[in-house]
């Protein structure tokens, strides 16, 4: 069992300079380097550039592991060729390193990255991107920085208050020596999603570095304190200027811890050791993805989208099976299907339960219904979810279930900031009484509320839409009507209102201000996964009164 790296050679680009520094780390932990020389794409016919990666390859065997930098320079022909013949050995292992991928290409990448067995890529805001064009793969390695090693630690700066431009392509050693004497290393680009090469040389020089603040490794420049994180180039300036010699002798002593690291190749290396061990791992039981919590609700607040979200009572409809709150009709199966095999866009987000991979997420009752549910119904998951990535439905179930809740109050937070100003119209079921006792929607401008039936709403569907589509212009739109909620919310994203399906929000929200541990009844008011709505106790609520536009 072999451990090799690709690089390419016979090219001078910022590809084949990133290539050269893995590779030379890689070293270290005992790979073999495999070589690709660059040629054109046009270069050989198929019969001559399948000889020449045979002898690419040829070095390669059965149970093997290989990290294949991406792009390899040498175009999409022969990397398609390349994948054939290394998948073509018995249980090889292919990881692919993202070391620089432009926007226009992460599209035409996806089919392609799809085929590694894991992926190592510069950025989660990368990672965001390639799983809505479709990535499926869920083993995947963020990097931290990209490391530059060096044998020369210089530790002795000077608060020149210069900022000096970075030039790459000098050789390591000249390049550590014009950066020796101090002042700020610029790392600057509107780039969002790729790792600067410039980050990993000034730590390795000892310098602290000047950042913009939407690049991927501005948060990890603030969070360490090694430098300037500025909002446009005459901010960046500004702060230098007033960077005392005090503030200055911090931000080296910071770069200093981080000096050896990076210069040693440490992060590198443990890139490299967590995607070996991930690309062991089993893979997803399906083949699409599933956004988490934050990355969903992040989805939602940066596209003002509309949601659609399906749990296992929409997924028992769609089965032909009644469930507690609504009766089963064809029609309304069909709905269902029909939304849940669409493609998730800025105009509406479909959501499925976050339940098909760490499971141990959750408290002992959730992992035990969801396994028994999965025992009994994942093939139908992997035949009817068609789409290649799912918001999560638990967005509005931010609470109850999870074994770890110190993530919670940031979950409510990013929820009250969706209709944070915003006039909104509720429309739930006369037992629902959502924010009622509570604050979850006291940032909101105006409360408004159509009220609809507690059980088979959708059967009334056409006359909550009517009531909807005459109050509700304008408006921020929060369904909470069980399976109709996601018939409503996708047909209204279709007409161009934004309305959110987010059922059972407010007993989460209950719980969650109490520090519940189990899911109590509330007396007052509808209580999910309490079916019956017995011994309700109404209480005289003025407010909640004047807020209703109309009964259904």
């Amino acid at each position: 069992m072999g451990f090799h790296i690709s690089k390419i050679n016979g090219l001078i680009s910022a590809n084949a300079t990133r290539q050269s520094i893995v590779a030379q780390i890689a070293n270290d932990l005992r790979f073999k380097e495999l070589g690709i020389y660059y040629l054109p794409e046009t270069a050989d016919n198929d019969n001559e550039l399948s000889h020449r990666i045979d002898g690419i390859i040829a070095s390669l065997s059965a149970d093997d592991t290989i990290v294949l930098q991406y792009p390899t320079s040498n175009g999409k022909r022969f990397e398609e060729m390349l994948m054939n013949k290394m998948q073509a050995y018995r249980n090889l292992r292919v990881i692919i390193m993202v070391n620089q991928m432009q926007p226009n290409q992460l599209e035409e990448s996806v089919r392609f990255l799809n085929r590694a067995s894991a992926i190592i890529l510069p950025s989660k805001e990368m990672h965001h991107s390639l799983v809505e064009y479709g990535l499926i793969v869920n083993r995947v390695v963020i990097r931290t920085i990209e490391d530059y090693p060096t044998d020369s630690l210089v530790t002795d700066h000077v608060n020149t208050k210069e900022i000096h431009s970075i030039d790459c392509s000098k050789k390591p050693s000249h390049l550590i020596t014009a950066l020796s004497w101090g002042g700020f290393g610029k790392v600057w680009s509107d780039d969002t999603m790729n790792q600067p090469l410039e980050l990993g040389i000034c730590i390795s020089a000892g310098i602290p570095v000047v950042v913009k603040e939407h690049m991927c490794i501005a948060k990890f420049v603030k969070e360490n304190g090694i430098g300037i994180v500025a909002s446009d180039w005459e901010d960046a300036q500004r702060q230098v200027q007033e960077t005392d010699d005090e503030k200055y002798r911090k931000y080296c002593q910071n770069v200093r811890d981080l000096q050896p690291v990076c210069a040693g190749g440490c992060f590198t290396k443990q890139d490299l050791l967590q995607a070996m061990t991930l690309s062991r791992q089993k893979q997803s039981a399906v083949d699409f993805k599933v956004k988490d919590i934050d990355d969903s609700l992040d989805y939602i607040l940066k596209h003002h989208c509309s949601v659609a979200r399906f749990g296992d009572g929409e997924m028992d409809l769609i089965r032909g099976r009644s469930i507690t709150y609504q009766e089963y009709s064809a029609q309304l199966g069909e709905d269902l299907k029909h939304i849940l095999q669409q493609k998730s866009n800025e105009n509406c987000l479909i959501c499925v339960s976050d339940v098909f991979n760490n499971r141990e997420r959750y408290n002992s009752n959730c992992r035990h219904f969801w396994e028994l549910n999965l025992q009994k119904d994942l093939n139908f998951y992997r035949e009817i979810c068609t789409a290649p990535w799912y918001g999560s439905t638990f967005i509005s179930r931010p609470y109850i279930d999870l074994e770890d809740k110190s993530k919670s109050a940031g979950y409510f937070a990013k929820l009250k900031q969706i209709w944070e100003g915003r006039d909104i119209l509720i429309v739930e079921g006369a037992t629902s009484r959502s924010g009622c006792g509570n604050d979850l929607f006291a940032n909101a401008k105006s409360i408004a509320r159509i009220i609809g039936p507690s059980r088979n709403a959708y059967d009334m569907k056409d006359r909550i839409m009517e009531a909807i589509t005459q109050y509700g212009k304008e408006k921020l739109i929060l369904l909470m009507l069980g399976p109709a909620a996601k018939v409503l919310a996708y047909q209204l994203s279709q007409k161009g209102y934004w309305a959110i399906d987010l059922g059972h929000i407010d007993s989460e929200y209950e719980w969650f201000k109490m520090g519940a541990y189990e899911k109590v009844k509330l007396s007052n008011k509808h209580t999910a996964e309490h079916n019956t709505d017995e011994n309700i106790e109404f209480v005289s609520d003025p407010e909640y009164e004047n807020q209703i536009l109309v009964k259904l």
